[in-house]
């Protein structure tokens, strides 16, 4: 919404963000002023007994930023839905909240049934050097869904690795660092395999103001 909007110096009234000029019979000098309302959203998230929520409770965090969330149910628990802003999900155990205004995020966690799925996820380096960290994958081992659920794998490599494959059940996939498995009804074993590249070079991104810029820092 502007601050201020001027017709020839004088300030005039506007209808929500629409400015009309009627019976025009002479020049005009419009000027409108723009102002930020906000630099930052509120993102509050909770839930009840039976996992854990990363991040939790009430953060503040940069208006345009993309916040990723990571639902872990215990052991012998599974989601049993997250809700945004009142609107269901489903079941989904990783959530990436884009903050253009506050929201609101809850996840249910309930005990698990003979009915839910396990998946298995493993991982595989390949040429992996002694000492070194290839980065995260979001979830790992194994991990209980409910039936009809959906799961989300997030792949967060350190520099020197990338992704080299991923099979589903033995098919082939796609290797995309975040992807979706939806509506699983079977067991399933998920298979990463990961390279490590010796040499390789590294570009760093960096930003300033009021934007973001994806990726950013140091990368592969």
């Amino acid at each position: 919404m502007p601050a201020s909007v001027t017709v020839n110096g004088k300030e005039v009234a506007i209808e929500g963000d629409v400015l009309k000029l009627e019976d025009i019979s002479e020049d005009l000098c419009v000027k409108v002023v723009f102002e930020r309302t906000s630099d930052s959203f509120v993102l509050e998230i909770s839930s009840n007994n039976g996992g854990t929520v990363e991040p939790f409770g009430r953060t503040t965090h940069q208006a345009g930023e993309k916040v990723m969330v990571v639902i872990t149910p215990d052991e012998g628990k599974v989601i049993d839905d997250v809700e945004l802003d009142g609107v269901s999900m489903g079941s989904i155990n990783i959530v990436d909240v884009v903050m253009d205004s506050d929201h609101v995020l809850e996840a249910t966690f309930r005990d698990a049934t003979d009915d839910d799925i396990l998946v298995t996820i493993d991982v595989d380096v390949v040429v992996e050097t002694t000492g070194a960290e290839y980065g995260s994958i979001t979830p790992s081992g194994t991990v209980r869904v409910p039936r009809g659920g959906s799961l989300v794998i997030d792949v967060s490599l350190n520099p020197g690795y990338y992704l080299d494959g991923i099979a589903v059940n033995g098919v082939p996939q796609s290797p995309e660092t975040r992807f979706t498995i939806k509506d699983i009804q079977a067991q399933m074993d998920i298979d990463i395999t990961l390279r490590h590249v010796v040499s390789s070079h590294i570009v760093t991104i960096e930003y300033a103001g009021h934007g973001k810029v994806s990726p950013s820092g140091a990368v592969t």
